[in-house]
């Protein structure tokens, strides 16, 4: 429970502190933030949840049910609500005893990893069609996967500001203790849009997840360091601190498609975020923060140097994400940063197979499981998994099944 009346003027949402928690909670946490009035109306967006609503307009289907329920059991709080497409947002619900306001939606989130079952399922309940099957997947894909343990402590974040009956202002201060007097500086709003560098984050990106270390080490120490974690001062540590935050969020996901275990890569995020904030000096902090990059960094080169079974993990992935497009040799080397003549032969000492024949094996896979669950016309499904024109979709299933699509079809309707 939390008092609300520093939420709330004149019988409305005060859209002035939800704009600055929204700000806040987006860059420390990188996940997007939506304010809604009490008829579900939109009236704040910030951060990366537009372009979901986008792809999936009704995403929000079943959220006044999802508040009528919550309010029966308390006036307010905070609690995930997963959507009919298996997404998810943490929801932050304004109300009293006698009225509800409004809501606060941090996201959207993955509770869990959407496999290919699971997301053929969510199209088919959905009534999707099919052709965006590989877009949607791709939406899923750009949303962060949160652990039950993150989960819990998103909630608790969202809950605490909520209930610390202070008010969010266009200044943020951070206190600073003179002789048993406390006085008030204000400090600069972490990672200022206009010292944001897009480009310098995604060449970083890109090699954690290649695990190319020695690269890693140099980019943090002559750009990242000296971009994002400027000294302002032992007492203004909290702008270094919600960047080392969004870094351990980024490298999180960075090692994830190097090839880390999921959970293995959230646990640590967990633990470094910890570490950050029981931490109080600048050059601790710093020691701490460089740390944390080498060692998501290190777990990618681990598993990379294991028999490249990193590069045929994101070659799968990749072949799953864009298995309705065009999909060439050397666009797949491209993404693993290999040429495509070591690639070729890589893959091949790897898997036993060309990477040719692996495609159109993962392709006819597919198909048949769309064939086998759905009622969507081999024309369709030959688009779904890459094909691109229906004789060929049937010469290739006949060489890897010795049937016809349609055979397939039919034989598995009779069982």
């Amino acid at each position: 429970m939390y008092n609300i009346t520093n939420l709330i003027q004149d019988n409305k949402l005060k859209m002035a502190y939800f704009e600055e928690l929204a700000k806040g909670l987006y860059y420390s946490t990188g996940l997007g933030i939506k304010v809604i009035n009490q008829d579900a109306q939109e009236l704040y967006n910030y951060g990366n949840s537009a372009s979901i609503i986008d792809i999936f307009p009704n995403a929000l289907e079943g959220f006044d049910q999802y508040v009528y329920k919550s309010q029966a059991k308390s006036i307010n709080g905070v609690n995930p609500f997963t959507t009919q497409y298996g997404i998810s947002y943490i929801v932050a619900i304004i109300a009293n005893e006698h009225q509800y306001f409004g809501s606060v939606l941090m996201g959207p989130i993955m509770l869990e990893p959407v496999t290919e079952q699971l997301l053929n399922e969510i199209l088919i309940s959905t009534n999707l069609p099919l052709t965006k099957r590989s877009n949607i997947k791709n939406a899923y894909e750009r949303m962060s996967l949160i652990n039950h343990a993150r989960n819990y402590y998103l909630c608790q974040l969202l809950h605490n500001i909520l209930a610390s009956n202070v008010c969010v202002t266009s200044e943020m201060f951070n206190p600073v203790i003179e002789n048993t007097t406390v006085t008030y500086e204000p400090v600069e709003p972490f990672l200022d849009m206009q010292n944001y560098d897009y480009v310098l984050e995604r060449l970083f990106i890109s090699k954690v997840i290649s695990g190319d270390i020695d690269n890693v080490k140099i980019l943090f120490k002559d750009q990242i360091k000296t971009h994002y974690f400027v000294n302002l001062g032992t007492e203004q540590l909290r702008p270094i601190k919600n960047n080392g935050i969004m870094f351990s969020t980024l490298l999180s996901r960075a090692s994830i498609k190097g090839g880390v275990d999921p959970n293995i890569a959230l646990h640590l995020a967990d633990q470094y975020i910890s570490r950050i904030e029981d931490t109080f000096r600048y050059s601790e902090l710093m020691v701490l923060i460089e740390a944390m990059v080498i060692d998501f960094t290190d777990h990618v080169l681990q598993i990379s140097e294991v028999n490249h079974v990193s590069v045929v993990k994101k070659v799968s992935k990749y072949i799953h994400a864009h298995l309705s497009e065009v999909i060439r040799l050397n666009d797949v080397a491209d993404y693993v940063d290999l040429s495509p003549n070591y690639f070729s032969s890589l893959f091949k000492r790897e898997m036993g197979i060309a990477f040719a024949d692996y495609l159109n094996q993962i392709r006819v896979k597919e198909s048949q499981y769309l064939l086998e669950t759905t009622d969507y016309s081999i024309v369709d499904i030959a688009t779904a998994t890459g094909f691109n024109n229906q004789n060929y979709f049937t010469t290739i299933f006949r060489k890897h099944t010795n049937t016809t699509p349609k055979q397939y079809r039919m034989k598995v309707s009779i069982k």
